[in-house]
């Protein structure tokens, strides 16, 4: 957290803030999300939005109450971070779309039609991981019903229900988490004219949802990651392409009758990237939105992570979707604008990768085995083994790591692991990531 009498000055230049300002109609505060929104994360971390989650919190339920939370001192500076331009407080992501000239990306324009009034205007819920499937880029526990919020929690939150403009939901899988369920109904019930939205994998489908689609201010989103069947249900593990569209069908024929226009999300990897342009076209011939988010982690998936040579081809090829697509109405429009700001940030992961290259040494695996066999105690031999296996035959790894690895006390930080009985998978990935094994050239590209 942030002291409370720290000097607040602006994080973003005085002509990038003005473009964006611009970009999004001359609005005159970075996000509203701190003034006017509360998100509530798994684990009972409670924020602005989803990307401050591990970063900037307000307060923690149930430690907190809701009212306790929002009059903390941790939102009231947040907002005056904000109010001064500065997204040094959580805010990284977006500061970095900004910098980037990725308007469409940016998360905090998400929040630009949120009434600021003395109560809160939107509430977003992510109340629980439990997932029916188990993506490739999802490191997070599916398997349960987490417990920190339940029915007192219904309780304590259905006053500020009955005063919102806007409740967002996801997941893990939103119709697959009962207790959203229970705070539809109060919504509808009570507070009719809150627009609703909810995330969703597009697996589950049944008249129950149906009828909660058909009121008019229940919409709807859905993530596709490819439309190739091979590469979707490898990503998307326990989904089947076939019933995504299906359910995807009927989903949009529902919100077209309603004049909404549903969003498509993607989530841009190594592996699907070639997948954008069909995933474009599909978006501009249903009458969709397509929105890219922001993939960082993990690294053998990220585009972040990836060489100037590969993210340069990507950007080339998206180029040309640019190029070649006529703009027909605001929805194509406004997707060209979404692939637009997906190209600025690949050309400015680009720019940073370069960077990383040109400070980098290429190391072999046999000369780094050598090291490794000379520096750790033959009663590590175990993890030795291991770890050369996992080893690429040559890879990038940073001048500055190079040096520390040099001198680095192998056997003390291995006795250190084993004190915290750390498993041997979890030593493994703590290595590999000490190596930057995971981070340029183990990865191959389709």
């Amino acid at each position: 957290m942030f002291n409370k009498k720290t000097q607040i000055s602006a994080s973003v230049p005085d002509d990038m803030l003005q473009k964006y300002f611009h970009s999004i109609s001359n609005e005159k505060i970075i996000c509203r999300a701190p003034l006017t929104s509360l998100y509530f994360n798994p684990d009972g971390e409670v924020g602005a939005c989803c990307l401050n989650k591990g970063s900037y919190y307000y307060g923690k339920y149930p430690e907190q109450s809701i009212k306790e939370i929002l009059n903390s001192v941790p939102r009231k500076l947040h907002q005056k971070y904000l109010h001064s331009n500065n997204l040094l407080a959580g805010c990284n992501i977006c500061q970095e779309n900004i910098l980037a000239g990725n308007t469409s990306g940016i998360l905090a324009t998400g929040y630009k039609n949120q009434s600021i009034k003395k109560h809160i205007t939107r509430v977003d819920f992510e109340l629980s991981n439990y997932c029916n499937i188990n993506c490739i880029m999802c490191a997070r526990d599916k398997t349960k019903q987490d417990l920190i919020y339940n029915d007192k929690f219904i309780d304590e939150i259905k006053p500020y229900l009955k005063k919102i403009e806007f409740a967002n939901f996801v997941g893990g899988e939103p119709f697959a988490i009962e207790l959203y369920y229970k705070i539809w109904d109060i919504i509808l019930i009570n507070n009719p004219s809150c627009k609703i939205i909810v995330q969703t994998n597009g697996t589950i489908i049944n008249n129950k949802i149906i009828n909660y689609l058909n009121n008019p201010n229940f919409c709807i989103g859905i993530s596709i990651d490819a439309l190739n069947e091979k590469t979707f249900n490898y990503i998307r593990k326990g989904a089947e392409l076939d019933y995504v569209l299906q359910n995807f069908d009927t989903f949009n024929s529902i919100m077209q009758k309603k004049n909404h226009r549903m969003q498509i999300s993607v989530c841009p990897m190594r592996i699907n990237w070639q997948e954008i342009p069909k995933l474009f076209e599909f978006a501009n011939k249903n009458a969709c939105h397509i929105y890219f988010n922001y993939v960082e982690y993990p690294d053998n998936l990220s585009l972040k992570q990836t060489p100037s040579f590969f993210l340069q081809n990507i950007i080339e090829e998206l180029t040309k979707i640019i190029n070649s697509t006529v703009l027909k109405n605001d929805t194509s429009c406004k997707n060209s604008e979404s692939l637009n700001g997906l190209i600025s940030l690949l050309v400015s992961w680009k720019r940073d990768a370069i960077k990383k290259e040109h400070n980098s040494s290429l190391v072999t695996k046999r000369n780094l085995s050598k090291l490794l066999l000379q520096k750790i105690d033959i009663n590590h031999k175990e993890f030795i083994v291991s770890l050369i296996n996992e080893m690429p035959e040559s890879w990038f790894i940073g001048n500055e790591k190079l040096k520390q690895i040099e001198k680095f006390d192998f056997n003390k930080q291995l006795s250190i692991f084993y004190s915290e009985n750390k498993t041997s998978t979890d030593i493994l990935t703590e290595a590999k990531r000490f190596f930057e094994i995971n981070r340029i050239e183990n990865i191959t590209y389709e």
